[in-house]
């Protein structure tokens, strides 16, 4: 059976019963080890024994393609063997070589993610606050009214107590104007004189029975659609209209859709046009989509109460 025979590096060598007493080379580093005999008489022999290495390739190599020892070799001495690996283990005090990316890269990254990650937090929670708020008219009670009246006194309108109110315009060539908001909600009274001589043109022939389409407010309408609205919000949607009489006069009013923005999100709303005087009124009432039916109410009061 084999003999184990520890070698000076460590290494077990398993060798046969016949190098009893004989000294044999590992094959990790060299040295020559005694095998233990019975007799005790040592014998050089020139076999390698120790672990099975790995089947050598199939190539053949030429006996020239070996490199020739240089130097002398001393006499017994056993010679190293050709293609023998290096160690592994690096000398103390070389340096590794540096891999990888410079050193400022990763700062940079990091830098670069915290910003990239504030910006996005602060708009989402922007679009979370604005998709979770309710509106003014979520409010618990009912809404009390104040009358506004400009100073050119062209139109005056009722407003919802504690919104933001403001008016202008009127003198100088510029149009009227008026309007309430609060939060998301929005009315926008607005005189344009555009509409006026075509309201004219259409009431030349009073006696003439006219379907509504074809009257003049409605003409008036449907020309600020074509001219302005459906430029100014997207993805703008309106449904048929009709008439819709108030103190200021006639007017033609119809519900809309449109897109207020990432934000914003889908918004809903009134547009109701009067002509009548001088200048024609436009008014746009708008607020986010799922706060319609709490809005339309309020809408509905400040358009009735527009008049002269």
């Amino acid at each position: 059976m084999p003999i184990p025979v520890e070698c000076e590096c460590g290494k077990i060598l398993n060798v046969p019963d016949s190098a009893a007493g004989k000294k044999v080379r590992c094959k990790e580093c060299g040295a020559s080890t005694r095998v233990p005999s019975p007799d005790d008489e040592p014998e050089v022999i020139e076999d390698d024994y120790g672990e099975p290495e790995p089947p050598a390739p199939s190539r053949k190599v030429k006996a020239s393609s070996a490199p020739a020892p240089s130097g002398k070799v001393r006499a017994g001495a056993i010679p190293a063997p050709v293609g023998k690996k290096k160690s592994g283990k690096k000398k103390a005090g070389t340096p590794a070589a540096e891999t990888g990316l410079p050193k400022w890269v990763i700062p940079a990254m990091l830098g670069f993610g915290l910003i990239v990650g504030g910006i996005g937090g602060f708009f989402g929670v922007r679009a979370i606050l604005a998709m979770t708020s309710s509106g003014p008219a979520a409010d618990a009670g009912p809404v009390t009214f104040a009358q506004h009246v400009p100073k050119d006194h062209v139109f005056k309108f009722d407003y919802p107590e504690g919104w933001e109110v403001a008016s202008g315009g009127g003198q100088g060539g510029v149009p009227p104007w008026g309007t309430a908001t609060n939060e998301d909600v929005s009315i926008d009274i607005r005189g344009d004189s555009k509409g006026a001589p075509i309201a004219d043109m259409a009431t030349l022939n009073p006696g003439e029975e006219l379907p509504p389409e074809e009257s003049a407010v409605a003409k008036v309408h449907q020309m600020q659609y074509e001219l302005k609205y459906r430029f100014q919000f997207d993805e703008y949607e309106e449904l048929p209209g009709g008439f819709y009489n108030i103190p200021f006069g006639e007017g033609w009013l119809a519900e809309f859709t449109a897109n207020g923005g990432v934000l914003t999100g889908k918004i809903h709303g009134y547009r109701l046009t009067l002509v009548g005087g001088v200048h024609q009124i436009n008014v746009i009432c708008t607020c986010k989509e799922k706060n319609w039916k709490k809005n339309q109410p309020v809408f509905e009061r400040v358009m009735k109460s527009i008049s002269r």
